[in-house]
């Protein structure tokens, strides 16, 4: 089964997640999960993760990520978030409890069926320790595309910042998209609020894999 990338291009930031899924198919995915940009499975572009069931403290499969993301239009904007690699063939996630240039990475993230809040609900909790913390929650289409999203970056030397009506945008790469444990878009919050500081956008790309399903 493959696994495909999920993200959206954003300036100075992208994330990226791996999840595991063996439903759903999006975007031409043949095998019911998001396609792999290498033709292998959760296991072929990094190590750990592997296809299955999806991942979570019982299934004893990490959750992965590739994030790529930062503040921008404001005077705060610098460099952001950067954990794995987008431009690599394949691409390079990164397991939950592993570490990204010295700094510790802790991913969690869900991605089910949507109950009512659209056809797929993810949810994700991405920090890299001493650096910051991205967290998004939102409904998605059967693309994975949402203008609802909600999501916050707060920078361990500085504020955070939170937006309710995000952007999440599929169209980054063919593979990315959606299905049952994994997700991949690009995603922007247009002013995103600060209540010790400007207002910034929060931009980036986000490929979570072996997510939980429920």
């Amino acid at each position: 089964m493959g696994l495909r990338p999920l993200f959206v291009a954003v300036l100075g930031a992208v994330v990226v997640v791996a999840c595991s899924s063996s439903s759903s198919s999006v975007n031409g995915a043949s095998d019911g999960g998001v396609p792999s940009d290498d033709g292998g499975g959760a296991s072929a572009d990094a190590a750990g993760g592997g296809e299955g069931g999806g991942g979570g403290a019982d299934s004893g499969i990490k959750a992965r990520v590739i994030l790529k993301s930062a503040l921008a239009a404001c005077a705060s904007a610098g460099a952001g978030l950067a954990i794995g690699d987008f431009t690599t063939m394949p691409k390079r996630a990164v397991d939950d409890g592993a570490t990204e240039n010295g700094h510790p990475v802790s991913a969690t993230c869900t991605v089910a069926a949507g109950s009512g809040v659209g056809p797929f609900l993810v949810s994700a909790t991405i920090t890299l320790g001493g650096v910051g913390t991205l967290t998004l929650s939102s409904g998605v289409d059967m693309n994975g595309a949402s203008s609802a999203a909600k999501i916050s970056l707060a920078e361990d030397a500085g504020g955070t910042w939170s937006g309710m009506t995000c952007t999440l945008d599929p169209t980054v790469d063919l593979q990315a998209g959606v299905a049952i444990g994994r997700y991949w878009a690009g995603f922007k919050c247009t002013q995103a609020t600060n209540a010790a500081g400007p207002a910034c956008d929060i931009q980036g790309e986000l490929r979570i894999e072996n997510c939980a399903q429920n």
